[in-house]
This record gives C-alpha cells, sequence and structure tokens, in this order.
C-alpha cells in the first residue's frame, strides 16, 4: 500500500469515531472501506486498537484546548461544558474545515441551543458568534464584517475579560463591524443601540 494512502486511512481511524469503532470490530471490512489491503488492515489491528484510541484521544484534547485559545470567554463562560460543545459542532463538519468554519459551527449551536433554552446563560450564542467573527477577521488579509447582536456582547465580553461575573443580562441590540485594510491592522468596535 502507498504511503498516502495508509496516513489518510489513519487520519480517518485518528479523527473519526464511528470508523474507529468500526475498525476495531472488524478490521479487514472496515479496513477495505478506508482503502486498505487486507494485509495492512490485519498488521494495523494488531498494533493499533490501544493506540488508537490514545492518540485519537490526544487529539480530541488538543483541539479543544486549540478551541479554548480561540474562543476564550465562550470558553470560560461555558467552563467544563465547553469541551462538549465544541465536540458536538465539529460533528457535524467535514474534515478539513478551517479554523472559521470550526468556530462558527460552535457559535451556531450555541445560538440554536440559547434560542431553545437549553443552554445557559442566555447571551451563549452572541458571545460565541462575537468571537467567532474574530477567528475569521484573524485569517483575512481585508474585508468587512457587521454583525448584529441580541446582547451587549461588548460589556458581557469586558466583564468575562476582567475576570468578573456576567450574571443575567438585558437584551439591548448591538452592532459589531470588524474591518481590515488590505495589509493593514483589524479595526473592530461594537455599539450598544438600545440603553
Amino acid at each position: 500500500m502507498a504511503l498516502g494512502e495508509l496516513q489518510s486511512a489513519l487520519a480517518r481511524l485518528f479523527t473519526d469515531e464511528a470508523a474507529r469503532a468500526d475498525f476495531l470490530c472488524d478490521p479487514r471490512a472496515a479496513g477495505r472501506t478506508l482503502g486498505l489491503d487486507e494485509s495492512d488492515a490485519e498488521t494495523l489491528a494488531r498494533l493499533a486498537p490501544r493506540a488508537l484510541r490514545q492518540f485519537a484521544g490526544s487529539l480530541r484534547a488538543k483541539s479543544v484546548a486549540d478551541a479554548r485559545r480561540r474562543m476564550p470567554l465562550t470558553a470560560r463562560a461555558l467552563g467544563e461544558a465547553f469541551a462538549d460543545h465544541w465536540r458536538d459542532a465539529l460533528a457535524l463538519l467535514s474534515a478539513g474545515a478551517s479554523r472559521a468554519d470550526e468556530a462558527h459551527a460552535l457559535a451556531a449551536r450555541l445560538a440554536a441551543l440559547a434560542k431553545a433554552h437549553r443552554v445557559a446563560p442566555e447571551w451563549i450564542g452572541d458571545l460565541a458568534r462575537y468571537e467567532a467573527a474574530f477567528v475569521e477577521a484573524a485569517h483575512r488579509r481585508f474585508g468587512v464584517r457587521v454583525l448584529l447582536f441580541r446582547f451587549p456582547v461588548g460589556r458581557i465580553a469586558a466583564r468575562l475579560q476582567d475576570g468578573g461575573a456576567v450574571g443575567d443580562c438585558a437584551a439591548k441590540t448591538t452592532l459589531g463591524v470588524w474591518t481590515r485594510r488590505p495589509g493593514g491592522r483589524l479595526f473592530h468596535r461594537v455599539w450598544t443601540l438600545q440603553r
């Protein structure tokens, strides 16, 4: 088997929980779906079960740690629940999604859960959308992004950044703008439209 095919199969086994479970149950059949020939599947099956689980676990932990660094305020607000929300959001994305796609997937998930009153605090979806906009802007060389928020995300972010508690926060329509000129620095501003 070519090295590229083996690397592709391993990458899928490390990142796709269902593929990994199938492979550990029936290496030959699952190996065929992964593009492995029978001997490679058997060799990998003899070496792999514990190593696959350990490496997959370390990749999941690294993914969550990276996400916490990219969206620190959302992570702080959610506490330990952040990791589960992050993994659930990533499960809906295709392999190779960008960091911005991942951040937007988490934000969309949290916004939907907050709207359905299935996650607290009520403003968490707006905060995640706010931070996802920064993740997206960090990877753009230029552009403009304008978002409307239901809650005063600037105030919420400032309180969390200072280490304070936000608690219940009244809805106040807020406008956020992110701009970057070609080769320039990122400019960001929020305005609360209702007092």
